[in-house]
């Protein structure tokens, strides 16, 4: 004996709307193109640049004035700082407060081993209109060296950079 199910009328409407409303994201008639919105991507990696790692120097209350006073008098924090190279995005990190990075803006490469780092409004004592910076740069194994070339508005950045060689600590 073969024994039949109904769905209650309430259940069935609910059923049969379910099934209707699961074929119109199939999209037009015939065609099997869905008209559903693509799954979210997850943004891609930023593309890797040259210098790209995380980089240490040790800043001491023996550097230079113009380096353990900063430009506006005020002292640069000594002991180990960090910079982070992603990319085009540069990274500081100082000793008053190592987890908490602040960017030194991002970076365009050029020729001739030398990168551009964006004007940064936030960086102290600047007089007139923040401007990019521009840096040479070498890589001495795991040493890398900046040299300013031109000027660059936030002379904190530019003493932070030059004032010692960076040791490589991881890629």
């Amino acid at each position: 004996m073969t024994s039949t199910r109904t769905l209650p009328p309430a259940r069935a409407i609910l059923v049969i709307g379910a099934l209707i409303a699961s074929l119109g994201a199939c999209g037009p008639a015939g065609t099997g193109a869905s008209t559903l919105s693509p799954a979210p991507t997850s943004s891609p990696a930023p593309s890797a640049g040259p210098i790209d790692g995380t980089y240490t120097a040790v800043f001491t209350g023996n550097d230079p004035k113009e380096i353990s006073e900063g430009t506006g008098g005020h002292q640069i924090p000594v002991g180990t700082w960090k910079i982070v190279i992603e990319g085009t995005a540069f990274t500081f990190f100082n000793p008053d407060s190592p987890q908490d990075g602040f960017p030194l803006g991002p970076g365009v490469y050029l020729a001739g081993d030398q990168v551009q780092l964006a004007p940064d409004a936030a960086c102290p004592n600047q007089e007139g209109t923040p401007s990019s910076g521009t840096y040479h740069y070498v890589v001495d194994g795991t040493s890398l060296t900046f040299t300013l070339v031109g000027t660059d508005t936030c002379a904190d950045r530019t003493a932070a950079l030059i004032a010692h060689p960076w040791q490589k600590q991881s890629p």
